[in-house]
């Protein structure tokens, strides 16, 4: 496993969005130059596991397409019951992945749609087993290590805070990529989702307010900010009347999933995180400004994260 980095955000400092994400396009990247000239690690190059569950099964499908630099063009996430399906293209290839998630096993299916020599479905196969931390032996997995997780997954499963510095994560989600968190294509409705997640390494306490947050166009600009209500309501719009499930996904769903996974005002103490989701008409930003509040001093620190 490649050791991850500890990503931190200092006042006044601008550390890259994702280095985490980096790495792990990296591991991906180095997999696939490994095997490209080697006997193919699978025959048809479907990932059949035990190991993984249905929802990573759609965010690593999601993730190998953009570690291969290709633009998703239709995408339905798996559920138990439900096949999911997603198509990209490329600059010199096409291709779709069926996602089926059967009673004790994940099913992920990659065909490559364009001429060629199968590179995008031996892609899909390496950039989900590298991702995953699946093991390998002669083509078949035979267990898992764990998996690279970013800052938002160390929260939301509880891994305890180490001590050092604040860190923040800011990650946009663009195009079809909201559909893995919201059920819907949230970009079809000029909505930009912005995951934060602020991490309290340090033994000083915080005191942070959505006020304190700006994400600022490229031209300079401050943006102004969709309330989960406001963006539920440009959803319904875009989606008219055909019911809860349309053509831009679980219109239902996605309203209530972008009220409860609203980001947060929150007091920060040693080790305390808090996570969620800030709403912005789509448009090009390059950064976010977090200002808090360090209680004992009664100061205002900066935290900027750059897109």
């Amino acid at each position: 496993m490649i050791p991850r980095p500890q990503q931190r955000a200092g006042p006044g400092r601008q550390p890259s969005r994702s280095n985490w994400h980096q790495i792990a396009r990296l591991r991906a990247f180095v997999l696939g130059v490994i095997f490209a000239g080697c006997t193919p690690v699978s025959q048809s190059y479907e990932v059949h596991s035990a190991e993984l569950g249905c929802d990573e099964a759609n965010r690593y499908v999601y993730s190998a397409v953009e570690d291969m630099h290709m633009k998703v063009t239709s995408f339905t996430q798996a559920q138990p019951g439900r096949t999911g399906h997603l198509k990209a293209v490329g600059r010199d290839r096409r291709g779709e992945v069926s996602i089926r998630c059967e009673p004790g096993q994940v099913i992920i299916d990659p065909t490559q749609t364009s001429m060629g020599d199968r590179i995008f479905e031996r892609g899909i196969f390496l950039s989900v087993t590298g991702r995953s931390g699946l093991k390998m032996d002669r083509g078949e997995i035979t267990g898992r290590e764990q998996p690279a997780r970013d800052l938002a997954q160390a929260v939301a499963e509880g891994e305890p805070a180490p001590s050092g510095s604040v860190l923040v994560e800011v990650q946009p989600q663009h195009g079809f990529e909201s559909v893995l968190d919201f059920d819907a294509d949230l970009a079809s409705a000029g909505i930009l989702p912005i995951r934060v997640t602020i991490r309290n390494g340090s033994r000083r306490a915080y005191t942070f307010a959505l006020d304190g947050l700006t994400v600022r166009l490229r031209s300079g600009q401050a943006a102004t900010r969709l309330s989960a209500a406001d963006a539920a309501t440009r959803l319904t719009s875009k989606a008219g009347s055909g019911g809860s499930q349309t053509e831009v996904g679980n219109v239902e769903s996605a309203r209530r999933i972008m009220v409860d996974k609203e980001l947060k005002g929150a007091k920060l103490g040693a080790g305390a995180s808090v996570s969620g989701y800030v709403y912005y008409p789509v448009a090009d930003y390059d950064r976010v400004r977090i200002q808090m509040m360090d209680v004992a001093a009664g100061e205002l620190e900066s935290f900027l994260v750059e897109f």
